[in-house]
């Protein structure tokens, strides 16, 4: 099958074949509600936290003004069967402004002839936006969506114990950015899905806290088959989601990478 995105890690594998690649509209509908929770959260929030005076979001950004990464991510869980199936259920830790669980929601839609996909959230909750965010979700998807507010190394434990049979068909993991937080909440996500299920993680750079962690569990067999997308180029508006030229954006680069659990 042809190849349209070429994985960077490791080289000459294919990490998103054309035939999954959505159409141009579909991405830009995506980027373009993810666009409307983020003015919201800013209009609303902006007196409250410093960081949301711009879209940036302080130089830090987030995966709903990163179209390269937020539509692979789409097209990706999309793409993935799992005994013939496609994915129903993706679980998350890390919610922040909202904008991956929209993604994995709006991918899951029409997934599946009998039902609708939904997504498990672990998350803080402690942004004055948290609870905004977790409304505004529910009304794009109701009864799909479902947050456990706290810490995921203590909520996630206690979540895998009460649903052994509701396990994770894919698992974002976006939380703790320490060596060893990350490397637990790796190790919670393995055991919350199912096995040949994946996981994926963002701020994946080499030698980075989280990239390492995400490297001790391959080299321990937890998860296999490492596929990463390196110092993907971005270009992120600073007033809105179309700047004119690079002066009216942050240019950055991001790194992500999904594994499969053994």
């Amino acid at each position: 099958p042809e190849c349209c995105i070429m994985c960077t890690t490791p080289k000459e594998v294919c990490c998103l074949e054309c035939k999954d690649v959505s159409p141009d509209r579909e991405h830009d509908l995506l980027m373009a509600t993810m666009e409307g929770l983020t003015h919201h959260i800013m209009e609303k929030h902006k007196h409250e936290h410093s960081w949301l005076k711009t879209r940036t979001w302080n130089g830090n950004s987030h995966i709903g003004n990163r179209p390269e990464q937020a539509t692979y991510y789409y097209d990706w869980a999309r793409s993935l069967t799992f005994e013939g199936q496609k994915a129903k259920h993706v679980c998350e830790i890390g919610m922040n402004g909202g904008h991956s669980a929209i993604i994995f929601l709006a991918a899951l839609t029409g997934n599946n002839s009998t039902e609708n996909g939904k997504v498990t959230m672990f998350d803080f909750c402690s942004f004055k936006y948290s609870n905004m965010v977790l409304k505004y979700i529910n009304t794009l998807y109701p009864r799909r969506f479902v947050s456990h507010k706290g810490n995921s190394h203590t909520e996630l434990p206690k979540w895998i114990d009460q649903n052994q049979n509701n396990k994770c068909d894919v698992f974002s993991v976006d939380g703790d950015h320490s060596f060893k937080g990350a490397l637990e909440d790796i190790y919670n996500a393995a055991k919350a899905t199912k096995r040949g299920g994946k996981i994926i993680l963002d701020d994946m750079r080499k030698d980075g806290p989280t990239r390492k962690a995400f490297e001790k569990a391959l080299d321990e067999n937890i998860i296999t088959e490492l596929r990463c997308m390196e110092d993907v180029p971005l270009v992120i508006g600073i007033n809105d989601r179309a700047p004119v030229d690079e002066t009216a954006a942050l240019v950055k680069t991001t790194n992500f990478c999904s594994a499969t659990v053994v």
